[in-house]
């Protein structure tokens, strides 16, 4: 009987501590919940007292400036009901008090904890003197980036008076228009690594930014160093590892490389630099 009786927390405050358990169970609105492949909700009143959850304070704090909220309870599942989180919960605002009233856009967040799972809630803003602000539809979150068009992902950029979309290429595409808003994604140079919409030479090779003046573009070729060729085969060139190499003439064969001719084997004093 106490599942049917207590249906939000603006009734169930004042013996919320006594029966904790029963938090747990509380009916989670249709339009808001937690969803993703493997991500069990399981938000309805037939775990009332039954299921212990934690508060996933790494998704956020949940819905805010609440009169009565609800809990979304959720945990991450692997193949065959297997369970592999803990069970988590966040709150959503169902009323509000005086002067402030429910978002007409729901809170989107990603848990840390049971990765698998993406939690939509509710919050209550401030209404009269305040100004409600939104994330944009192609930018929803402010934790995590979204994947929107031309290669491109962003990022809501959130102030008490404005919310705008930050712009950035996927990973293994870089930015070869620096300086506009919305950058050209083009893909990823062949020995080369893109993350984060920014593009790096491997080490073995030497980076030459193209400018193309004209069309405001900047492009990358990571050539490989060249190499040494002894009687068993090539030895590469290598570059040092925590820079850029600009030129060939940054590429080295190791003093430690063991190196083959016709008169026997052996390797440089020192790091031996190629020359033009």
């Amino acid at each position: 009987m106490l599942n049917k009786i207590i249906k939000s927390f603006g009734i169930c405050l004042s013996i919320l501590f006594i029966y904790n358990n029963c938090a747990y169970g509380i009916t989670a609105a249709s339009s808001v919940g937690a969803t993703g492949t493997g991500c069990i909700d399981f938000s309805d009143e037939s775990t009332c007292n039954t299921i212990e959850c934690v508060l996933d304070r790494t998704s956020g704090i949940g819905g805010q400036n609440c009169s009565g909220y609800e809990l979304i309870c959720y945990r991450s599942e692997g193949s065959g009901g297997a369970t592999i989180s803990t069970n988590y919960y966040v709150k959503s605002c169902t009323s509000c008090p005086t002067g402030y009233t429910l978002s007409t856009t729901l809170k989107s967040v990603k848990s840390n904890y049971a990765t698998a799972c993406t939690v939509k809630f509710k919050n209550c803003v401030e209404v009269g003197g305040g100004t409600t602000v939104e994330c944009p539809d192609a930018c929803p979150s402010e934790t995590e980036y979204t994947p929107t068009t031309l290669n491109r992902e962003a990022i809501c950029e959130k102030t008490a008076t404005s919310a705008t979309c930050k712009y950035r290429c996927q990973d293994g595409f870089y930015n070869i228009a620096p300086g506009r808003v919305l950058p050209t994604c083009a893909s990823c140079a062949a020995h080369a690594t893109c993350t984060d919409g920014i593009i790096l030479c491997n080490r073995g090779t030497w980076r030459k930014n193209n400018n193309n003046v004209s069309q405001g573009t900047i492009t990358v070729t990571c050539t490989l160093c060249p190499a040494l060729i002894n009687v068993t085969g090539a030895v590469m060139g290598t570059t040092a590892p925590d820079k850029q190499a600009l030129k060939v003439t940054d590429c080295y064969i190791p003093a430690s490389q063991r190196i083959k001719d016709a008169s026997g084997t052996f390797n440089f004093i020192e790091d031996c630099y190629y020359s033009e």
